[in-house]
């Protein structure tokens, strides 16, 4: 279903689920998934005194331990070489920009989706039952259709 899943991982003690969840969605295909960490500025994330420590050598340190745990992470789920990306910066603006699209580059792409064919899915749901039971306007089949269309439709946005 999907060709490519960016997992933003935080490296605490939830990464595991996180990455089994994404390995759900990639039906068990590493090669699918890229793993992403986030190093936020230090100075943002605290509030010191510049003489008390320093900064940059607390940043460097910081990078440095993302960095060789996410590639132990890819190495341990079998993750092509180059899938890992540990980064500097803002979490929202770092990960949107290594989808290549920002939030309105998302909508206008969503909305650029063929819509769902609901009318194909209840035609294949009506054809599995026998004649006397087919109804072109049956509840079930339209439920059936809507289900399908919520989990499998390219045109996500469009589904909610």
């Amino acid at each position: 279903m999907y060709q490519k899943i960016l997992v933003a991982i935080d490296l605490s003690k939830d990464t595991d689920k996180v990455i089994k969840a994404a390995m759900a969605l990639a039906d068990s295909a590493a090669e699918k998934l890229h793993f992403v960490h986030v190093v936020e500025p230090i100075s943002a994330a605290y509030s010191m005194d510049i003489y008390v420590a320093n900064v940059s050598e607390l940043q460097t340190e910081a990078s440095k331990f993302a960095s060789e745990r996410l590639e132990a992470l890819g190495a341990q789920w079998q993750l092509p070489s180059g899938a890992t990306h540990s980064v500097l910066g803002t979490p929202a603006a770092e990960i949107r920009a290594l989808t290549g699209t920002g939030v309105s580059g998302w909508f206008r792409g969503q909305f650029s989706e063929t819509p769902f064919d609901y009318l194909q899915i209840v035609d294949e749901y009506q054809a599995r039952l026998p004649y006397l039971f087919r109804n072109p306007w049956s509840e079930r089949a339209a439920t059936f259709a809507f289900w399908k269309a919520s989990i499998n439709g390219d045109d996500q946005l469009r589904q909610r």
